[in-house]
């Protein structure tokens, strides 16, 4: 799985930043490479997972690709995000989801439990109804 990202650098500005609003991290740095390198270990550290690493790929136009060893602790942090960025708690998306315990959902969101597409897609409308996963072949 990647996840595509922007490089980003303001006119007059010496600093490039990176915003990757899908897991909530934004970081920056002197060059490309820097923010990229904050960017990674930003990512890193939230996860907090043994052995779990990430590499950043430059692509064209200051476009990056996020590439995890293991696919959960990003699916995750997406759900935990846009969660967050709705304003729901977890127990709110499990009503949603039309279970009585929140644990189950919960389970996603730790990282316990890795969705399927369908059951990524299934969670994402509980959070919004007007979200969706888009795959794109690189």
């Amino acid at each position: 799985m990647k996840i595509e990202g922007k490089l980003r650098k303001n006119a007059g500005e010496k600093i490039w930043g990176i915003d990757i609003p899908e897991i909530g991290i934004f970081t920056q740095g002197r060059t490309k490479k820097e923010a990229c390198e904050m960017a990674k270990e930003a990512i890193e550290l939230v996860v907090n997972l043994e052995g779990f690493k990430v590499t950043i790929e430059l692509a064209q136009n200051n476009n990056f690709f996020i590439i995890a060893n293991n696919t959960g602790p990003i699916l995750a942090m997406i759900l935990r995000q846009k969660r967050i960025d709705n304003g729901l708690s977890v127990r709110d998306v499990a009503r949603r989801l039309g279970q009585s315990s929140p644990n189950a959902y919960g389970r996603y969101e730790n990282g316990k439990n890795i969705p399927t597409i369908e059951k990524f897609d299934e969670l994402l409308a509980a959070i919004d109804p007007g979200l969706s996963s888009v795959l794109r072949v690189a």
